[in-house]
């Protein structure tokens, strides 16, 4: 479990949220997605789906937040998980 230093914040957030990952992220391990893909190709998961999944893990994977003031479920810790459709794409 290590801390994140700014260099390790990823790209895109604004300084304030860049500055709350600092005081507040925590990594976490979490396995990388291509252990699971095969088993989602057979599924039906298209893989262009698949890609875009190992590209949320490699970049938000394992970062680890605090709760917000109105939720009291404990900390949230991002993790990729099976890809879904919407209710709109059936």
């Amino acid at each position: 479990m290590d801390r994140y230093l700014s260099e390790d914040v990823p790209e895109g957030l604004t300084r304030r949220a860049q500055r709350f990952v600092v005081a507040h992220g925590i990594k976490i391990g979490v396995p990388p997605v291509g252990r699971l893909s095969k088993q989602w190709l057979a599924l039906g998961v298209p893989s262009s789906e698949i890609d875009h999944v190992t590209e949320y893990q490699k970049h938000w994977g394992g970062l680890d937040l605090p709760p917000a003031p109105h939720y009291d479920g404990g900390p949230r810790c991002l993790d990729s998980d099976l890809p879904e459709g919407s209710p709109d794409e059936g």
